[in-house]
């Protein structure tokens, strides 16, 4: 919950557009499956939220990348 917070916390809204907006409202939805994996002990709700971000990690990975 706390790394969801600082990603959602480092966007700049103002800057960011559709984009930023488009990534809080997902944070959001990450911040609250992981609340509801813990009210229900719910493991697989864990896992949507893990791949999830993993799909964002892979996606800022490849536009970070250096041309070759």
């Amino acid at each position: 919950l706390d790394i969801i917070a600082e990603l959602d916390g480092s966007l700049n809204k103002e800057k960011g557009g559709e984009l930023a907006q488009n990534l809080h409202s997902l944070y959001t939805y990450c911040t609250w499956q992981l609340v509801n994996a813990n009210i229900q002990m719910n493991p697989a709700l864990l896992d949507e939220v893990a791949g999830i971000l993993e799909t964002l990690r892979s996606a800022f990975a490849e536009i970070v990348k250096e041309p070759k």
